[in-house]
């Protein structure tokens, strides 16, 4: 079992990393701005690609609990059980994508300063019963890779959208263009999503076309023909 004293002991990168694959803990530390995440990770898959690209973080639980900085540290399933961030439209999709990718549970440490926002998660093989047991040991593990990566030169700098447009800001696009007398809230219904989802897809897109509002991306894809 990992213990506070292997991390406090842990004198460095490299070391940390075999200390987590000695005990089989995937981990990630990201540092976020608003156009890119800048991820270090030691997890064995394309996850994140997965994660981001196909907007799973807009019905993430954990997610919306990172946006709330409600907890300094919290666990997947504690999200998932709070109604206020499991009330997203198919939240359940993003825990199947959690487990598809080998996740029971796992630890969100919030970190970063006013300057930048960052985070470390940990993996989880199993339902994380009483988080307090362990919240110090994977504070002071957050705490090493803070030190560490901050200006960590080979940081993975991912763009928040991995193309242009996806197929459900395109879907959105279309709805607004063919159906404009829809309010927001008849928009998030035909799209399956929930209005807090919607808006943050529009405000997605309204930054891909470089303009001030929804409305305004939504006439230049009208006026251009750029979805024909």
């Amino acid at each position: 079992m990992l213990t506070l004293e292997d991390i406090l002991t842990c004198e460095n990168l490299e070391n940390f990393n075999k200390l987590m694959a000695h005990h089989e803990i995937q981990f990630a530390w990201q540092r976020q701005s608003s156009d890119y995440v800048y991820t270090y990770d030691r997890i064995n898959t394309a996850f994140f690609e997965e994660y981001y690209g196909n907007e799973v973080d807009l019905i993430c639980p954990a997610a919306w609990a990172f946006r709330s900085r409600q907890w300094p540290i919290f666990t997947h399933e504690q999200a998932r059980a709070e109604p206020q961030f499991n009330s997203i439209n198919n939240s359940e999709n993003a825990y199947e994508v959690w487990l598809k990718h080998g996740f029971v549970d796992g630890i969100v440490c919030l970190s970063g300063g006013p300057a930048y926002s960052s985070f470390a998660f940990f993996s989880a093989a199993e339902i994380i019963e009483d988080l307090t047991k362990v919240e110090l040991i994977y504070f002071a593990a957050t705490r090493k890779l803070d030190e560490w990566l901050k200006d960590y030169e080979a940081l993975i700098a991912v763009p928040r959208e991995f193309k242009f447009l996806s197929p459900k800001e395109v879907e959105t696009l279309k709805l607004q263009i063919t159906q404009p007398h829809l309010s927001t809230a008849e928009q998030a219904e035909k799209l399956g999503i929930s209005q807090n989802t919607l808006k943050i897809r529009q405000e997605r897109i309204t930054k891909k076309f470089g303009v001030k509002r929804f409305i305004g991306a939504a006439l230049l894809v009208e006026r251009t023909g750029f979805l024909d």
